[in-house]
């Protein structure tokens, strides 16, 4: 004798829930400058979500970061297109080539020792080390104070 279901007895149809799966992506953008280009429109797109609307979003979240400073964000996406996103803290050597506005790098380590002055590098290290401490994104400080 077969076992009739709990649902056959009932009369009832049950219908299972189809569970929420997220996926999560890490990206690194900078900050205020996120535009539905590669590398970053591809990736968000092939999720199926709306790219501009990322896009904006994130600019607004980092109106309080230096331009261009790149920001890891871990963006998760459900299967139902829809989204959150968080915003980690920018990175050590980031912030720093931030700071004393360096584009690349220097091709010897005396160059870079001429090149960059002890006082402003003292300041820029301890401001990252503020930023790191607090829990609140800050916007970058002059390194006015020696």
């Amino acid at each position: 004798m077969k076992k009739a279901s709990f649902d056959i007895i009932l009369g009832k149809k049950f219908k299972y829930k189809k569970r929420v799966k997220t996926t999560f992506v890490r990206l690194s953008v900078p900050a205020q400058l996120a535009k539905p280009t590669p590398p970053l429109g591809p990736t968000i797109g092939q999720y199926g979500l709306n790219i501009a609307d990322v896009c904006q979003k994130f600019n607004q979240a980092t109106a309080d970061y230096a331009e261009g400073t790149i920001i890891p964000l871990l963006l998760m996406v459900t299967n139902k297109k829809t989204y959150t996103f968080e915003i980690k803290k920018p990175g050590f050597f980031p912030l720093l080539k931030t700071l004393l506005h360096i584009e690349g790098g220097y091709a010897s380590p005396l160059e870079a020792k001429r090149k960059i002055d002890r006082n402003k590098m003292l300041c820029s290290l301890f401001i990252i080390a503020r930023i790191h401490a607090s829990h609140i994104p800050l916007i970058l400080p002059s390194c006015d104070l020696w």
